[in-house]
């Protein structure tokens, strides 16, 4: 809050305080009014007339012609200008602490800006932001509260300088605040699929990803295990899955060494971008069901007739 002290002195032609009347007061040639838009007056005692005006919203940083006009019916009118230049506010100076955001995760910039006088700024201003002095967002703040996210998908495993730049304007002065962001890996967790399957068959291994925050994750690949043994293709490759909307699937069949039995499957997650993560699952391999035996014929051989 700002506010303009308006001292004024009345005195006669010869000198002598003036004890009576009231003054009336002008910016730019409008007059002064209160909340119920009535002119605002103030008497003259002992010759004094002392005023405070807080000062709008409105009032920009500029020149002013401030005009004290003395009213009293035994006296001509008189009045009195002077010129004030209104300088723009000085914003504080806000220590924004460093932050340690994972990759993928949004970075959450939420801070209330206010004046040198401890204020919250209230006229709408615009924002930019950088991170190592590169624009990524500009926006409007309303009521001094900035509350925005900005993605880290295209950031490395890095530190970073955030720079939140306020734009000077008619009232307030520019300002600019600067913080640390370091960007680690995020964390994801699996899960494996129930498996019910046979010996000798085809299974379909299937596992979940999903991110801290319960999103399901795209990118990255999963391999499996068994038993602790990575399962390959038939050239000898890691048979990979890659992630999409969460899913990993991989069709896997079993070899004819698998016997019907209790085995451990592992699933293992690799992206770059977060860290490494893993699930076990215990699964039975039961025996595969054979066909009924129908004897569809016999034959005899002898070499001799039988009686």
């Amino acid at each position: 809050m700002s506010y303009l002290d308006i001292n004024s002195e009345v005195v006669n032609s010869d000198g002598s305080s003036v004890n009576s009347g009231f003054v009336i007061y002008k910016i730019n040639g409008c007059t002064l009014k209160d909340e119920n838009n009535r002119t605002i007056t103030k008497d003259v005692v002992n010759g004094n007339v002392k005023f405070r005006y807080i000062l709008p919203e409105y009032i920009h940083a500029m020149k002013y012609d401030i005009t004290v006009k003395y009213v009293n019916n035994n006296y001509e009118l008189s009045e009195s200008t002077k010129q004030i230049e209104v300088n723009k506010y000085a914003l504080e100076d806000l220590k924004v602490r460093d932050m340690v955001v994972r990759r993928f995760e949004d970075l959450h910039i939420n801070m209330t800006i206010k004046d040198a006088f401890g204020d919250v700024i209230k006229t709408p201003s615009i924002v930019t932001i950088k991170i190592n002095n590169r624009t990524q967002m500009r926006c409007n703040v309303t009521g001094g509260h900035l509350d925005v996210k900005l993605s880290t998908s295209k950031l490395l495993n890095d530190n970073y300088t955030v720079s939140v730049i306020y734009e000077k304007n008619n009232i307030y002065k520019a300002a600019r605040y600067d913080f640390n962001v370091e960007v680690v890996n995020g964390n994801v967790t699996i899960k494996i699929a129930d498996i019910n399957t046979k010996t000798y068959s085809n299974v379909t291994l299937r596992a979940e990803i999903r991110d801290s925050d319960g999103k399901a994750v795209n990118g990255g690949v999963v391999c499996f295990k068994i038993n602790g043994k990575t399962l390959k293709d038939e050239n000898g490759k890691t048979i990979t899955a890659k992630v999409v909307n969460g899913i990993a699937v991989s069709e896997y069949q079993l070899p004819t060494s698998m016997s019907a039995r209790d085995y451990k499957l592992t699933a293992v997650y690799s992206n770059d971008g977060y860290n490494r993560a893993e699930d076990n699952k215990n699964f039975t391999v039961t025996k595969t069901d054979i066909a009924d035996i129908n004897i569809t014929n016999i034959t005899i051989k002898s070499k001799t007739n039988m009686t």
